[in-house]
């Protein structure tokens, strides 16, 4: 049985029903408040969380299909598919979901894909809060963080000390005994650190741009 609070009105769109959800019926406080003495059954609030699962699933392959100008062809194409079986996985009602099925779907996305247990605070407040802007990812391509050109002063910096601190726990834990040290090369990653910390100051002053650590990686 689908909880109320997850019944969709009959002849509303996807978009329609995504907005009501935004702008949220009760306040969340309410609607814990509400769904406090039916969360005391068992078989309900675990329904009620896979009820989320399945609305949530289902509404953003369709979000990560738009977001991509996808048809629904392209991507039965793309995960392999038949496409008559996309509008069935779009469906909030469709409830078979195997990770092998997810894990084609984010190969045809070109994201990742995460599954992980929570609690059911978590599950109605990701509910209460999805939006159209809250599923959509970017793809590998469209990702800010493998773009940049430039690093990032404080990112370099701190990978740079990263790095120090891990090479001397592997020179430990490889020469435990006799206490041997590589020597590593250190006037090149010196003068890195350096331009890093200018970089930093110019970010922290305002700057408009990051420095960029020719060589490293």
């Amino acid at each position: 049985m689908t909880p109320l609070a997850l019944q969709k009105p009959q002849g509303s769109t996807e978009e329609t029903f995504l907005q009501t959800l935004k702008r949220g019926k009760y306040a969340m406080s309410e609607l814990i408040e509400r769904l406090r003495p039916e969360f005391q059954d068992e078989e309900y609030r675990h329904s009620y969380a896979e009820e989320c699962l399945n609305t949530m699933i289902a509404t953003q392959i369709k979000v990560l299909r738009e977001q991509r100008e996808m048809t629904q062809e392209t991507l039965a194409e793309k995960t392999g598919m038949r496409q008559p079986r996309i509008p069935l996985l779009e469906d909030a009602n469709y409830s078979n979901w195997t990770i092998n099925t997810l894990k084609r779907f984010a190969k045809a996305f070109d994201v990742a894909l995460s599954v992980r247990f929570d609690s059911f605070s978590n599950v109605i407040l990701d509910f209460e809060s999805m939006s159209r802007e809250s599923l959509q990812r970017p793809s590998f391509a469209n990702d800010p963080a493998f773009q940049r050109q430039y690093a990032n002063a404080f990112h370099r910096l701190r990978r740079r000390s990263n790095y120090g601190i891990q090479t001397q726990a592997l020179q430990a834990g490889l020469f435990p005994a006799t206490g041997q040290l590589i020597e590593w090369p250190t006037q090149r990653r010196n003068e890195e650190l350096d331009a890093a910390r200018k970089g930093l100051v110019a970010d922290q002053q305002g700057g408009a741009y990051a420095t960029r650590i020719s060589g490293a990686s």
